[in-house]
């Protein structure tokens, strides 16, 4: 469907105004951060991963981190309010602020910034209580409904590197997850075939995770595939179970994937006064080549919390995730390159 401008007074009370700004206890967290992603070249690591580090930590959750084209900023989703919104941070320091404020306590996760990180892409299920893909102006503030799907499973947009395409994921007629394509103005959607959760590659492949068949219902890889839907292989792990959430690095080289100990339905519970992370999910981070190369499957994060929704930093050598090793639901990085 074509894009629905929507001036911002009209969908949301707060997002004709100044973004809401608000000092944080973890100011010197995000200065220290900003040293590791921003001069991560300057770094002299003795080995291929280094130190996990707190990047922020709030109440509520903060999850699904996205960092800026310029290397400047992180967006992310938290439930610092109650709801669930996109906010964003500095990395040279100073207070963060608010991007999405919450339609009748919705949840606003997934953001993607458009390559010239004017406007940020997510999912919402803002309209009517049914999720689909959103687009927000960060210097007007203006809303656009990018998909308008009734039944509310349009989830995961990733934006080609060229800014003209968006994939997300959305169910097809047989009522499978499928892998979905757009113009960046939400025109021209199209199918590409079943699978969820995917992720663009620098020269314009797709990489998403698929269920394994009938067979085998509860399990699922990490495959790539041409933008056509075409020629799609397996580059996870064989002996994984259950892959998903796929992040390919900077230079197409390598993809982070999240891989589960069990079967889960939903990673976000809601609960009385917010959201959390269902306490029992434990996961890993695994790192392997996208192709012609045999190196194996490299685990980064092992499984004692949850661990996923991972983002490269430009140089690709630091990746931002979301874990519960503290307890609750932040944002952490990790070297993985000297």
């Amino acid at each position: 469907m074509p894009r629905r401008p929507m001036p911002a007074p009209s969908c949301d009370r707060r997002l004709d105004a100044r973004p809401r700004v608000r000092a944080r206890s973890v100011y010197a967290v995000w200065i220290g951060v900003a040293v590791v992603l921003v001069h991560a070249s300057q770094a002299r690591a003795q080995s291929t991963s280094g130190p996990v580090q707190q990047v922020i930590a709030g109440a509520g959750l903060d999850i699904d981190a996205a960092l800026s084209p310029d290397g400047a900023s992180i967006a992310y989703a938290s439930s610092r309010d109650g709801a669930l919104e996109i906010w964003m941070h500095p990395l040279a320091g100073g207070p963060l602020f608010q991007v999405t404020s919450s339609v009748s306590n919705s949840a606003d996760r997934f953001p993607v910034f458009t390559p010239d990180g004017k406007t940020i892409v997510f999912q919402s299920d803002r309209a009517d209580g049914t999720r689909n893909i959103w687009s927000i102006n960060l210097g007007n503030r203006a809303l656009a409904q990018l998909t308008d799907f009734s039944d509310g499973a349009a989830s995961h947009p990733a934006i080609s590197r060229d800014g003209k395409t968006i994939c997300f994921t959305h169910t097809n007629t047989q009522g499978d997850l499928a892998i979905w394509l757009m113009g960046s103005d939400g025109r021209e959607q199209r199918e590409l075939g079943t699978g969820f959760d995917c992720a663009w590659t620098p020269d314009g492949r797709i990489v998403f995770a698929r269920a394994r068949g009938a067979n085998e219902p509860v399990r699922s890889d990490i495959l790539i595939m041409d933008a056509t839907g075409q020629h799609a292989q397996v580059i996870s792990q064989s002996t994984q179970r259950w892959c998903r959430s796929p992040a390919v690095s900077p230079d197409g080289r390598w993809v982070v994937y999240t891989a589960y100990s069990s079967l889960f339905g939903s990673d976000i519970e809601e609960v009385p006064g917010g959201f959390q992370i269902d306490p029992g999910l434990r996961t890993s981070l695994w790192e392997v080549p996208v192709g012609g190369t045999s190196l194996p499957a490299r685990e980064l994060v092992s499984a004692t919390s949850f661990n996923s929704y991972a983002t490269w930093s430009r140089d690709g050598r630091t990746l931002l995730f979301t874990s519960t090793r503290s307890g609750s639901a932040d944002v952490w990085s990790i070297g993985v390159r000297p």
